[in-house]
């Protein structure tokens, strides 16, 4: 279309648009295709308003007439030539679509909710092409399904709507061609496809239609029926099928290819499917929102919703309580007890079996005749029943229940289920719709028109009636004045047939169909085998190469070979040869072969692989393989009663290959020998291809499941370890990302949720065992480790498992359940096998826990069990490891034990005792009198000591085992072994019952207390005791595991608590203290020093929960004793400690001579104090000295240690210079450890009285024991000045001459000489000199009378104190002949000691005030007492110190001590918007500091506008102003080959022009006129009149029926949207608006007018072209479109179908075109 063309085209669109009249959408209830309708699901909204589901299924029109009730069915037309079928008759028209509207009206009267519809029936509605593929779906079929749900509609009952209707039934009831048919729609995924495409789609478009009606779709009813698939271990019942089934995954593919159209055209409606199968697992892929469950029973036997397996809330989909029930009554109360099962079984409500126009006879019937209103009584109980149900469930009271009307027949008769509490009724009726009533009997007995045998009433209108448009009322009261009136029924004479005019297609038997002559036999059933379809060996088939593998066999003769011979196949599933069996051009027989060696009265199996050519001619179904039956030449038969009808198959079929598809399949039949030996194996038929492989017969019992290898491996539950470096399988362990989980299969059920970063499951409020499944994609034939944490907070019955990925029966392995609180994590193996999904469930059964840590990795080794029992060097098997109770003794045999999970390893002993004091114990080898410690860890403990016996088997020591709940709690034991060499180890319950669970339990001898020479059990190995002191008493203390030993130090801590001991240390020194710590919450090292007072060292200990060591350094300072400590920092602080070790600080190496001593290499060697220091190139020598400042007081200005020899002198020299008048300064030469200054022999260390100029120092010292000295230049002042120091030196002193000095080191006696020894001064060189004895005499006191040395005696007198003295003051003698003179003396009268002569006497102790006095009342003497004093603590703040308040609680004496440190601020610093801050109490300081900006200018460019930066360079905040316009591009226009350019940048937009041509066919360019070569006209084929490129017509023969549509999307302006279609016209000429098109033909058909449907996917509205805006010879244009679409609708998709309406055979018929799908924002964005 040339460019002015275009323009008009597009203003035709415009104008479109604004003359399209809004009123077409009006139908819709809103601004279509936009409403703010619920969410809900129509069937949630039943739910909620009704409480259940009383759903009933009307499955098709007229008894017996399934298959053609919305349109004929030419399918079955062919192959059924039943007398009693007319399939080409519509069961809608035939039968009545008045009466079905007024049956439907009754099953909404009788309180049915819901009504469900066959659906499909034997392919019903469904066209195939001449191969058997699907090509449609019947206009027909989806106008009488239109016509059927328009009823519902205006009678307000809601429909399930079933899509594909099982035909298992059809071989044997109508022929198995027709079968054909469906199994290739069943089993081909081609035709699987297109069905879904072509029929179930169109049809779930039209269900979209009626959001207000459909409720439900079901994908498939009993689906299962339709699967023969025992070579794959078919679970399902397997007796009655017919042979033409399909596999598992073939008929899962199909349904989920139905599913995926019906989830993708009905978003709002519920799907399930209505499954006989117990077990839903192979649904688990299709996100049901209900899952089907079809149950019959008399009431005894019932499916619980957990043995389902669903992931979704379970409904009823067919039901009903077995064969007919006579008494109405039985019938009611069997259906209300088995509605009463289903709600109490967690079942959301259920269909009942079944409502069958004109069917009475049946086991399911509402109804005593065919008349449609001769109810059973059984309809009114269910009422009553449903109606009380209703009220209590939405909490309302019944007093008088109204009547409810039947449908109105327009005959007069008033049909109704009576009140069931009413006594008189008024009867009315409207002539004008309801507007005005009339009555026609007024408070009658209700009795007078009720029939009380069926509880039906029936009230005959004899007046005069309108001839339509009437309709009746009943108005029903009781004795106590109470009165209700009843719904009106439907008014009279109304048109109940819903039609709506279309042509039906004419099909014409022919090429499509399958031609076969085979009709309906008389045939009976075979057997259809076992699961166990395959011999156990080759030795125990009797069927001698059944493979055909070599030539020698039963099977090789000329009968059996007539039509088969053994040919080479590369697919053949036994090897590399088949059988091919052609009976192509033979007629039916009998080829036989013979098999020996049966045994009589025993059951066989003959199984075998078969195949046949696919959908082919000369695959019919004409030839079988089977075991001929001896008494009648034919094959055996197996027959059945399934259901209500017999299901059987044929004397002449037994094993035949399938039709829709060519693989090999594994079929088997058993059977029982009876009295023969032998049997025979036959084929029969004719016109048939297929091939056989691996014949086999054998004994039953000596069978096994065909598994094609694909078995899955064991699955264990072993502990197992993932393999290094393994990713796992989980994409989200941790639970982070909550859209993988609620993408699990059962999420929207609503019991699983994600909360803090865990799965959490919440028991519904009646939980019946839905799943939650989370499938996993895994390696098949791969070892998993598995591991998942649970955390139980509520108990109940739920569980966790890992699914396998069984498409049939998965099983759980690995489970937890939720019986018990408290955590667990569950770990495991599983080996994948075949499977390449695992799942991760939950089931819902109550309780309430969360789920985290989900992992699944791939490889490992798995934990091997030991083999050999544990032995600490005393306990054996004390961690139960090797899963057994080896070592141990189960005392009397009482007692019950067994092995449950351990505390952190596999296994742990459990016990109970059988009695009292009965024990489980063991015998152990110890060393006499020596200490033990026993340790074990418990839980569950009730009654149970822990004992130890001595070798006599008498207690010896015991305690309380420790773990009364479920977490394990460590309990110890120390005791001595005394005098024996081995003791008994055991637990002892109290009494019967008592019960306890251990693990671990060890026993080791106990360590001595660790000392490392400053602290003492740093360690812990002998517990916490002194020195350890728990300060203030307020932490709590326990023993745990160690770093690296038996036991280390947990600490519950409050504010500021301590655990210390006191440590005695040298003064000055710098010691290390190292430990290892975890868990730690504010808790830190605190050193203190020895008046409590001073903090010198708090360190804070590690917080993560793995041990790491702390090391601190620190120096005593002027301390003898510190106190080493842990203290938690607020109340709640907690931390674990162990192996705490103190050392002295090793002193640096010193270095011989002074380093550095002229400060040419700065101040390298030197330490420097508190003073200042600086280099001054004022040097005495060289270039630099050093200038030293106020050091104060005592405190080192400069210093150096140094290397010397011990007992050596040494000579210090160095130069310095001050000013006059500077304070004095000195040079300490001191030992290593800094202690003294030593011993000086000459030289003057101070430094004063200063001239100004440089003067020398010298100092001699002695190094005595020192083996390092420090040089130290010090002070005696506050504040001395300033001191320039140079050129220090030290140097061994020069040697020099002994001066010695003697002294009497031995003075002489009488009888023996002296010595006197002499020493220098400076300590070296002593000698000594003998002085000879003195002879004087030596006594033993002053009153001796003899020399000790030689004898000699002399005469003295003893001296005595006075008279009451009895012994000698010299010598102690005691007086002779002594008699007491005077009294003794003494000081008062406590003095017991006679002061004269110190005899003692008795006397009466001190008296004092209290305990606490010092002073005794009586003589005044001093004692030490002590005070209680009670403790009270003042924390310090950021201000203020603590401190601590003593008061003796005795004598009221109060002090305060152990003063802190205040806190000080904890200042948060300032910034451009906040003063400075204290992060503790919020003090303020200063102000903000303000911002500081700094402005950065960026320039405009074609494309982006410009603006400034400013940025605080301070902080950093940054904001832009000051925005200028982009400049814009300077654009040069394109051409044909260049692109639009700017002339500035160089950008470029779109792309040349490229040549312009009208269409392909046009040979020269528009713009330039440049030439080209162009191809022919294209035609879409022999018939298209219109060139597909250029629109040049043509002269053809227009065929039938050929319509051609040629869309696209067109949009303009802001929120609209256009579709534009042209059709292919001839003789077009418009008249008006809306259009009128007179002349117009499609292809020789008259068009009467032109339009599209539009939807959304939740409405839809028939929009009609109503402007024409582009016509030409043979084309016509029109288009539709939206308006003003809301913003958040942009991207909804948005699907206009086009339809022209023509008349053929003077019928109006309406074709449709090619449907096309686009959203706004996809038009918009040019996609």
């Amino acid at each position: 279309m040339k460019i002015r063309k275009l323009i008009a085209l597009l203003a035709a669109v415009l104008m479109l648009a604004s003359v399209m009249p809004l009123s077409v959408f009006a139908e819709m209830g809103g601004d279509f295709p936009w409403t703010d309708a619920s969410d809900k699901m129509l069937i949630e909204e039943i739910l909620e308003r009704d409480g259940f589901i009383d759903g009933i299924w009307m499955p098709w029109f007229n008894e017996g007439q399934t298959g053609h009730n919305l349109t004929g069915n030419e399918l079955m037309a062919k192959y059924n030539s039943s007398s009693t079928k007319d399939w080409n008759r519509v069961e809608m028209d035939y039968y009545g679509a008045d009466k079905i509207y007024r049956e439907i009206y009754n099953l909404k009267a009788m309180g049915y909710n819901i009504m469900a519809y066959g659906g499909s029936i034997f392919a019903e509605g469904v066209v195939f092409d001449d191969n058997g593929d699907v090509i449609g779906i019947k206009e027909e079929y989806l106008n009488n399904a239109r016509r059927l749900l328009n009823m519902c509609r205006e009678i307000g009952m809601p429909v399930m709507w079933n899509i594909y209707f099982h035909s298992s039934s059809l071989p044997s009831y109508y022929g198995i061609e027709g079968w054909h048919f469906i199994t290739q729609m069943l089993g081909n995924p081609d035709v699987a496809d297109n069905y879904a495409e072509k029929f179930v789609r169109p049809l779930c478009q039209m269900l979209a239609e009626y959001p207000d009606v459909v409720a439900m779709v079901s994908i498939a009813d009993e689906p299962e029926n339709e699967i023969n698939d025992l070579g794959k271990g078919d679970h399902f019942p397997t007796n009655g099928r017919e042979m033409y089934g399909v596999t598992h995954e073939d008929m899962i593919y199909f349904m989920q290819q139905i599913n995926a159209v019906a989830r993708e055209e009905l978003p709002g409606v519920a799907r399930t499917v209505a499954s006989n199968n117990g077990n839903k697992t192979i649904y688990r892929d299709f996100d049901l929102d209900l899952m089907g469950h079809n149950q019959y029973t008399d009431g005894n036997t019932f499916k619980s919703v957990e043995s389902l397996l669903t992931d979704a809330d379970p409904i009823l989909t067919e039901y009903n309580v077995g064969n007919r029930i006579a008494n109405d009554t039985d019938y009611a109360n069997k259906l209300i007890t088995f509605r009463e099962w289903m709600m109490a079984n967690g079942y959301k409500g259920g269909f009942q079996w079944c409502w069958t126009p004109g069917q009475y006879s049946g086991a399911y019937a509402l109804q005593r005749n065919a008349s449609g209103t001769a109810f059973r009584k059984t309809v009114a109980l269910l009422r009553y029943y449903m109606d009380e149900y209703r009220a209590e469930y939405r909490g309302e009271t019944i007093t008088l229940d109204a009547p409810v009307l039947y449908a109105n027949a327009g005959d007069g008769k008033v049909l109704f289920i009576p009140s069931k509490r009413a006594t008189k009724i008024t009867v009315q009726r409207s002539d004008d719709g309801g507007v005005t009533w009339k009555s026609l009997v007024t408070n009658v007995a209700q009795s007078t028109y009720v029939n009380s045998t069926y509880l039906i009433g029936t009230y005959t209108d004899s007046t005069t009636r309108p001839t339509g448009g009437y309709c009746y009322r009943i108005i029903a009261g009781d004795d106590n004045g109470n009165t209700v009136t009843s719904a009106p029924n439907d008014l009279a004479g109304t048109d109940k047939t819903f039609k709506k005019t279309f042509t039906a297609p004419t099909y014409v038997p022919g090429e499509w169909y399958i031609t076969s002559s085979l009709k309906q036999t008389d045939a009976k059933l075979t057997s259809f085998g076992t699961d166990k379809n395959r011999p156990l060996s080759d030795s125990v088939n009797l069927i001698q190469n059944g493979s055909f593998e070599s030539t020698g066999g039963q099977w090789n003769n000329a009968s059996f070979l007539q039509y088969a011979s053994v040919v080479s196949d590369s697919t053949a599933p036994d090897g590399s040869k088949s059988l091919y069996v052609n009976t192509d051009a033979s007629a039916n027989g009998w080829y036989t072969f013979t098999v020996s060696g049966l045994k009589a009265n025993t059951e066989y199996t003959f199984s075998t692989f078969i195949k046949g050519a696919y959908l082919a001619d000369d695959n019919k179904g004409n030839a079988s393989i089977g075991v001929i039956d001896p008494d009648t030449g034919k094959f055996m038969f197996y027959w059945e009663y399934f259901r209500s009808y017999p299901r059987s198959s044929r004397e002449t079929k037994q094993i035949y290959p399938t039709a829709y598809d060519n693989d090999w399949h594994i079929r088997s039949v058993t059977f029982n020998s009876g009295d023969r030996t032998s049997a025979t194996i036959a084929l029969y038929g004719a016109s048939t291809k297929m091939w056989l492989d691996g014949l086999s017969l054998f004994e039953t019992t000596q069978g096994v499941k065909y598994d094609n290898g694909e078995s899955s491996k064991a699955i264990t539950s072993t502990a197992y370890n993932p393999a290094a470096g393994a990713a796992n399988a989980v994409a989200d362990p941790n639970v982070n990302n909550a859209a993988y989980w609620n993408a699990g299969a059962g999420y929207k059920q609503g019991f699983m949720s994600i909360a803090s970063g865990k799965l959490k499951y919440t028991a519904s409020s009646d939980p019946k065992g839905v799943r939650y499944v989370k499938w996993i994609d895994v390696k098949p034939g791969t070892d998993y480790y598995v591991s998942y944490t649970v955390n139980v907070t509520t108990a109940g019955s739920g569980r966790v498992a890992i699914l396998d990925d069984a498409k049939l029966l998965p099983f759980e392995n690995l489970t937890q359940s939720f019986s018990s609180t408290g955590q667990k994590t569950v770990t495991g193996r599983i080996s994948t096998g075949k499977y390449d999904q695992l799942g991760f469930c939950v089931v819902d059964l109550g309780g309430v826990a969360t789920i985290d840590n989900v992992c699944l990795y791939e490889g490992g080794e798995s934990v091997v069990i030991p083999t050999t029992p544990s032995f600490d060097g005393y306990i054996t098997n004390g961690d139960f490891e090797v899963g057994s109770t080896t070592g141990w003794e189960n005392l009397w045999n009482n007692n019950t034990v067994e092995l449950v999970d351990g505390r952190d390893s596999l296994f742990a002993l459990k016990g109970t005792a059988g009695g009292s004091y009965t024990q489980v114990r063991q015998k152990i080898v110890v060393e006499k009198n020596t200490d033990y410690v026993i340790e074990v860890w418990a839980k569950n403990v009730n009654g149970t000591t822990l004992i130890v016996k001595d070798s006599t088997d008498n207690n010896l020591k015991q305690t309380a085992l420790q773990g009364s709940g479920s977490t394990w709690t460590k309990t110890i034991l120390e005791f001595n072994s005394g005098n024996h060499e081995f003791i008994y180890l055991g637990f002892m319950g109290s009494s019967a019952g008592k019960t306890w669970t251990i693990d671990d339990v060890k026993m080791y001898e106990k360590v001595t207390e660790s000392n490392d020479g400053y602290l003492v059990n740093g360690d812990f190995e002998t517990g916490i005791s002194s020195p350890w002191d728990n300060l203030w008493g307020s932490n709590t203390v326990t023993i745990v595991d160690g770093h690296d030993s038996n036991y280390g130090m947990k600490v519950n801590a409050g504010q500021y608590t301590v655990v210390r001991q006191k440590v005695t240390v040298e003064k000055n020194t710098d010691y290390v203290i190292t430990l290892w710590s975890k868990d730690s919450v504010n808790g830190s090292l605190l050193i203190k020093d020895s008046a409590d007072s001073q903090n010198i060292v708090n360190q804070a200990l590690n917080t993560s929960s793995a041990w790491k060591q702390v090391t601190v350094e620190f120096n005593s300072g002027n301390n003898t004793f510190i106190y080493v400590g842990f203290m938690g920092g607020a109340a709640g602080s907690t931390y674990t400690v162990d192996d705490v070790v103190m050392t002295k600080k090793e002193a640096p190496a010193p270095v011989f001579g002074v380093v550095n001593g002229g400060f040419e290499n700065g101040k390298d060697g030197w330490t420097f104090g508190s003073g200042q220091s600086a280099l001054v190139t004022d040097a005495h020598s060289g270039n630099n000295a050093i200038q030293l400042t106020n050091p104060g007081l005592w405190a080192s200005a400069a210093e150096q240690t140094i290397a010397v020899e011990p007992g050596t002198s040494y000579t210090i020299t160095w130069w310095y210079k001050a000013t006059p008048g500077t304070g004095v300064f000195n040079l300490y030469v001191m030992n290593a450890a800094g202690y003294a200054n030593l011993t000086s022999t000459g030289g003057k260390n101070y430094m004063n009285n200063f001239t100004g100029g440089w003067e020398k120092g010298t100092y001699v010292v002695n190094s005595g024991s020192a083996e390092a000295i420090i040089l130290k230049f010090s002070t005696e002042a506050s504040n001395p000045g300033t001191i320039i120091v140079d050129d220090v030196a030290i140097e061994k002193t020069a040697a020099h001459t002994h001066e010695y000095v003697g002294t009497v080191t031995k003075a002489p006696t009488c009888g023996a000489t002296g010595v006197k020894t002499f020493t220098c001064a400076c300590g070296e060189g002593t000698y000594t000199e003998i002085i000879p004895a003195t002879g004087a005499h030596i006594y033993e006191n002053a009153c001796d009378t003899a020399c000790n040395v030689c004898g000699a005696t002399r005469t003295v007198t003893h001296s005595y104190s006075g008279s009451c003295d009895r012994y000698c003051d010299l010598c102690g003698a005691q007086k002779t002949g002594f008699s007491i003179g005077t009294s003794h003396t003494y000081d008062n009268a406590c003095d017991a000691d006679c002061n004269v002569c110190g005899e003692i006497r008795s006397v009466a102790g001190h008296t004092y005030d209290n305990a606490c006095d010092t002073d005794c009342n009586t003589c005044g003497a001093v004692r030490q007492a002590s005070h209680s004093y009670k403790t009270v603590v003042t924390a310090p703040d950021c201000v203020n110190g603590g401190y601590t308040t003593y008061t003796c609680t005795v004598c009221g004496d109060s002090y305060k001590g152990n003063y802190t440190d205040a806190l000080g601020h904890d200042w948060i610093a300032a910034d451009c918007d906040t003063a400075k801050t204290c992060r503790t109490c919020g003090t303020t300081e200063g102000a903000a500091l303000g911002h500081s900006y700094k402005a950065e200018v960026t320039a405009p460019d074609c494309v982006n506008g410009g603006y400034t930066t400013y940025t605080c360079t301070v902080c950093g905040d940054s904001c832009k102003g000051n925005y200028t316009d982009a400049l814009g591009h300077d654009w040069i226009a394109a051409d044909c080959d260049t692109a639009k350019t700017c002339s500035v940048c160089g950008a470029t937009e779109g792309a040349a022009l490229g040549h312009k041509y009208d269409n392909a066919c046009d040979a020269s360019c528009n713009v330039c006129g440049e030439g080209r070569e162009v191809a022919d006209h294209v035609y879409t084929d022999d018939f298209d009149t219109t060139c597909n490129v250029c629109g040049a017509v043509r002269d053809v023969v227009a065929p039938d029926s050929v319509i051609h549509f040629n869309g696209n999307s067109v949009s303009e302006d802001v929120s609209g949207l256009a579709f534009k279609f042209d059709v292919s016209v001839l003789g077009m000429t418009v008249n008006g608006t809306p259009a009128v098109y007179e002349g117009a033909t499609l292809n020789g058909y008259k068009l009467i007018s032109m339009g599209a449907v539009v939807t959304n996917g939740k409405s839809s509205v028939d929009i009609p072209a109503v402007y024409l805006y582009e016509w030409e010879e043979t084309t016509a244009t029109f288009a539709v479109r939206l308006v003003n679409i809301p913003a958040d609708k942009l991207d909804v998709a948005i699907t206009a179908t086009p339809y022209v309406i023509v008349e053929i055979d003077g019928v109006e018929t309406t074709i449709y075109g090619e449907a096309q799908t686009s959203t706004y924002n996809e038009v918009l964005n040019g996609q």
